[in-house]
């Protein structure tokens, strides 16, 4: 590597943050490696139930990226597009939204997914989510406001409307923001003397036939009894129809009615990745088993963005690609980093390897 080259990393998640790190430490001195990304911090976005239910502050849920990278460029701005052909990443930023003209050697997409809730009727107008700390605190919030109106409404109906609380989708994020948003109630209620513990309704609904559907089924066995050990109603194998601001219908045409539901389904490509016009599958950029993007000799992708391919010959089989969690983002990272220094020195790729023991992404 004779000449120093440019790493360009688009992204602040765990993908993106993994691979500016390993990359930075496997070429310092060759390589100058830049991470964009609109905020200046790095979410640990499994810990923002917690944080919704005041388990955590939200100072716990995040790291400066500048502090995280210290030997890395970081950019906050906002990327409006990419010239593949002349290799320029367009980014705004400042606060005159300056656009500004960043050349790459390599690029490396780390955007994660956006939230596209537009394909069950009425959920994008009256679900919350749970993407970033706004929403964590959102839901907070709005819980807290459902007990204080519960608390003093005479109308049984209006209060068994706010007491009842529906998550739609039982993957990592649901199964916890369910717990810990029970845990939350339950903890406030000896402040409300006109709430009986048995007026809440807690619901988990997934439409797969159980919850934690990319993780051990002797693990997704646990969590669902310990969830309706707690007071979870946990419902499987039934999906959402459509969501109001009273309630949600089902598949099987029950109506829930409920002042609150959290949607943590619905993931879909973020909008800058949807536009870039790359081969794409269920959302995901298509890459090879090196995270090379095909077609584009100098671009990678990695993380949620990412669909990465466990063996040589994969099939429409979840299970023959990377699983979008935090836990292979880590693992991703390092081997892409690992990939890009071996490219730049003639020496031969490596694929991700086959998939890792499963455990929480926390503890990635």
């Amino acid at each position: 590597m004779a000449d120093k080259k440019k790493v360009i990393v688009i992204g602040g998640g765990f993908g993106g943050v993994f691979a500016a790190k390993s990359l930075e430490k496997l070429a310092r001195g060759n390589v100058d490696v830049e991470l964009i990304n609109n905020n200046n911090y790095f979410v640990f976005q499994p810990l923002l139930p917690e944080v919704a239910s005041s388990n955590l502050n939200s100072s716990d849920a995040v790291v400066p990226l500048r502090q995280l990278l210290s030997r890395v460029q970081v950019r906050q701005a906002r990327v409006m597009g990419i010239d593949f052909e002349r290799k320029i990443v367009i980014v705004i930023q400042g606060a005159r939204m300056t656009p500004v003209e960043l050349p790459y050697d390599e690029l490396v997409i780390a955007l994660g997914t956006g939230v596209d809730l537009a394909r069950i009727p009425g959920m994008s107008d009256h679900a919350l989510t749970m993407k970033d700390l706004t929403d964590a605190h959102m839901l907070r919030t709005h819980v807290i406001g459902c007990l204080e109106t519960a608390d003093v409404t005479t109308d049984t109906l209006v209060k068994d409307q706010l007491l009842t609380f529906v998550v739609v989708g039982a993957g990592f994020s649901g199964v916890e923001t369910a717990a810990e948003t029970n845990e939350l109630i339950s903890r406030a209620l000896r402040y409300y003397h006109n709430i009986k513990p048995e007026e809440i309704r807690m619901y988990l609904i997934e439409f797969a036939p159980r919850i934690l559907p990319t993780f051990p089924a002797d693990l997704a066995d646990y969590a669902t009894k310990n969830l309706r050990a707690n007071g979870v109603e946990v419902l499987t194998g039934v999906g959402t129809k459509s969501a109001t601001s009273t309630g949600v219908e089902l598949t099987n045409d029950r109506v829930i009615n409920s002042s609150t539901i959290v949607a943590t389904i619905g993931n879909g490509p973020h909008p800058l990745v949807d536009a870039l016009g790359l081969d794409m599958k269920w959302g995901r950029i298509k890459t090879n088993r090196f995270m090379q993007v095909p077609g584009h000799d100098h671009v990678w992708a990695l993380g949620d963005a990412a669909l990465i391919p466990l063996n040589d010959d994969p099939q429409d089989d979840p299970a023959d690609y990377a699983t979008q969690t935090a836990q292979f983002a880590v693992r991703e990272g390092a081997q892409l980093a690992a990939n890009i220094v071996a490219k730049l020195k003639g020496e031969p790729l490596k694929p991700l390897p086959t998939r890792p023991r499963a455990r929480s992404p926390r503890s990635a």
